[in-house]
């Protein structure tokens, strides 16, 4: 006779088997977008979850009743069996001789991640970070209550590639971001074009298919929501927060800035109208930006506060235009008349940029979002979820604090001053930025400060590892987590990896090599044909067809803007040949040779440049590294107000390894100019030591250029849907339905 525990398990494995095939084909049908994955494996556990637990209760309630009966047969029919003595203890009542019984273990809930993004926001612009003008106590109190850190890098010197780092973990260059997806096609790679182009946005884009923090959070069971600005993908279609792993999306597009922070959010006069943000209900007109996405997180909040979340709250301001309500600006114009000195610029690189904060609306906006942060803390506390939420406050990249026109002087908002420059700009002004942990489950480092160097691909790890989940080092490919330094005190000789910068273009970025196939046509067998002989060889003898020099001698230049100085513009005497072409572009762009196949060919690199890269692949998994393909942008003003950004002249790349810093401006002039800073002594770049230390500098241009050769590879593309070959295997269900 079968048992009814026997029949009991087998309805349970049927249960779980068809649920785990349901969550298995729903994955599949839904391979080609992550958001589709997530819900899949994200219902597939809620049902197993829920499962287990209704046949755990109904197994234990059925074990209850079947002993329950068993009892009360035994005591009817057993006349052993008698009721407890009148003084007993009851049943299951502790006796006070007994010893204390352990309460039974609760289930923790686990940690909540605010996470605070203000747009530009600069080095220098909180009372915590030096401001002596700015009023910012809310987010001074989130800094002396938390870990403050001191040297922290945005992965990109301006707003959407700085974005993508932060929430993919991986650097802005594996995107090609921002380079145009017409390029990617030109550097051989159609399936990324193929990609790129049907995410709808060829700057800035993370593919789908990568889980991004949002989708990680989600599929460890965490209600998310996102506010504010996003400015990669196209909030509109493919590619918004909905589509990354939020479930919830408000204000988000992908453009950079609003053309008004006061609703309806528009600007009339604006050369070309842009719709507002999309947020979940319309406010009066005259309603300020950063207060309305402010309501909507603390309501979103609201909304998750019975479960574990991750709430992203990334604020326009205070990204141009320059705009505050009047109330919040009164006070700086009196702070302001009351100083000595005001707007005060210096000029660098054909630059002005600012060295006074006294920009009064400017400082109005920074009291709108401080405002912002103690709301959300104030509403974290009245709903009692202040000990039990981890809250992170950074900015994208450094402050606006410069311009190529003098004439847009007094539209420069900001300085980040003592340090060089700002947004656009690979100088410290324009990749340091302030970052502050709140997490009130951890005993915070001593002295509330951190000197760990880290870098906006770190901020989607560390939130997984501030929420006990999980790392995904398959996903945050370029990130680390810095959760650590929160509680432990680290320096940033920690930090093993070197950083990289990159402004530039696609002319930068390309070797060309020139050459024939053999000798020009300078003789002919008949002497009636001398005529249409075009050319000559001489000194070498006969040409085209004979084996004599002038047939088989062949012109061959080699052009790389990454070539040292002292290798250009010179000849070489190095013996070539045909069969050395394909080893030697292999080398030239970085990639490994293939012996194998170029079986009589051999790399000529090495006798064009010194000192010598060679295959380099040695040091190819050590760099860590930014990139920029603009030109540094001018800033000139639009006639609907505020910055718009124009191409100019000045080039240049940067890498960082450790203290050293170096800035390769390869445009000025033949040679290019290198600055070489150590940024822990010098850490606003005032001594150059690019002659006193040449050794330094020689090695770093060495990685720095092998970088810049191989700042995209195809494989960052896998996106189902771009992959032919792929979707030939995958079948009916790998097939989009559009």
């Amino acid at each position: 006779m079968v048992s009814i525990g026997a029949v009991r398990g087998l309805f349970t494995f049927i249960i779980i088997t068809f649920t785990i095939m349901v969550t298995y084909y729903t994955v599949r049908r839904d391979a080609h977008n992550i958001t589709g994955v997530e819900h899949a494996v994200a219902e597939g556990i809620t049902k197993y979850t829920s499962t287990v637990e209704k046949l755990s209760s109904s197994s234990s309630a059925h074990t209850a009743n079947t002993s329950s009966s068993v009892h009360t047969t035994n005591t009817k029919d057993d006349p052993l069996q008698h009721s407890p003595p009148e003084h007993a203890p009851p049943q299951n009542v502790q006796s006070q001789n007994d010893p204390p019984r352990r309460p039974p273990p609760a289930t923790p809930r686990r940690q909540n991640i605010v996470l605070v993004i203000i747009d530009d926001l600069g080095i220098g612009d909180l009372k915590c970070y030096g401001s002596s003008f700015h009023e910012t106590p809310n987010i001074d109190a989130l800094a002396a209550e938390g870990v403050r850190f001191t040297s922290a890098y945005a992965a990109h010197p301006k707003c959407g590639p700085a974005r993508l780092a932060l929430f993919s973990g991986v650097y802005p260059a594996r995107m090609g971001s921002p380079v145009s997806g017409h390029e990617l096609e030109k550097y051989g790679m159609p399936n990324a074009f193929k990609c790129q182009k049907k995410m709808g946005d060829y700057k800035m884009r993370l593919p789908l298919e990568r889980t991004s923090m949002g989708g990680a959070f989600k599929l460890n069971g965490y209600r998310t929501g996102y506010h504010g600005k996003w400015h990669f993908g196209d909030a509109s279609g493919r590619g918004s927060p909905l589509d990354h792993g939020f479930e919830v999306s408000i204000g988000a597009t992908h453009k950079g800035s609003v053309q008004s922070h006061f609703a309806p959010y528009t600007n009339p006069d604006h050369i070309k109208q842009v719709p507002p943000p999309p947020m979940s209900e319309p406010r009066p007109d005259g309603t300020y930006m950063a207060d309305h996405l402010t309501d909507e997180t603390i309501g979103t909040i609201k909304k998750f506060k019975n479960d574990p979340f991750l709430v992203v709250l990334a604020h326009y301001a205070v990204h141009t235009p320059i705009e505050a309500p009047e109330d919040l600006v009164d006070p700086y114009e009196k702070k302001r008349n009351l100083l000595d000195e005001t707007d005060q610029f210096t000029h660098d690189h054909n630059a002005v940029y600012r060295t006074s904060q006294d920009h009064a609306t400017y400082g109005g906006m920074m009291t709108a979002v401080d405002n912002s942060v103690g709301r959300v803390m104030q509403a974290l506390k009245d709903m009692g979820l202040d000990q039990n939420t981890t809250v992170v406050f950074t900015s994208d990249n450094g402050g606006l604090a410069s311009s190529i026109k003098e004439k847009n002087m007094p539209d420069i908002p900001t300085t980040n001053h003592p340090y060089r420059h700002g947004k656009t700009w690979l100088y410290e002004g324009g990749v340091r930025v302030p970052l502050i942990v709140h997490a009130p489950d951890r005993k915070r480092v001593e002295g509330g400060e951190s000197a760990f160097l880290t870098t906006g691909t770190d901020v989607y790890p560390t939130l997984l590892d501030l929420a006990g989940l999980p790392l995904r080092p398959k996903d945050h490919v370029d990130g680390i987590s810095f959760a650590e330094a929160v509680t432990t005190k680290r320096d940033g000789s920690v930090r093993k990896k070197p950083l990289f910068w990159h402004f530039g273009i696609l002319d930068q970025n390309t070797t060309v090599v020139f050459t024939s196939d053999n000798g020009g046509q300078a003789s002919h067998a008949t002497p009636s044909n001398v005529a249409a002989i075009p050319t000559s060889n001489a000194p070498y003898r006969h040409g085209k067809t004979w084996l004599y020099e002038g047939g088989v001698r062949v012109p061959l230049i080699v052009h790389d803007p990454d070539a040292p100085v002292s290798t250009r513009g010179r000849e070489s005497d190095f013996v070539t040949v045909g069969t050395d072409m394909y080893p030697t572009l292999l080398d030239l762009a970085g990639l490994p040779l293939r012996p194998k196949d170029h079986v009589d060919g051999i790399s000529t690199t090495d006798a064009i440049f010194a000192p010598t890269v060679g295959n380099a692949t040695a040091i190819r998994d050590s760099p860590l590294f930014w990139h920029f393909s603009y030109n540094k942008p001018e800033h000139t003003k639009g006639k609907g107000g505020g910055l718009s950004l124009n191409k100019g002249q000045v080039q240049c790349s940067a890498v960082m390894d450790g203290k050293w810093k170096l800035i390769d401006f390869w445009d000025e002039g033949k040679d290019g100019r290198k600055e070489l800073y150590n940024v822990h002594t010098d850490p606003y770049e005032t001594k150059n030591l690019a002659q006193t230390h040449p050794e330094v500098r020689k090695r770093l241009f060495q990685k720095l250029r092998f970088w810049r050769h191989n700042w995209v590879k195809e494989s960052d593309y896998i996106d189902l849907e771009c992959k032919e070959e792929k979707m030939a295997t995958l079948g009916r269900e790998g097939e989009r339905k559009d």
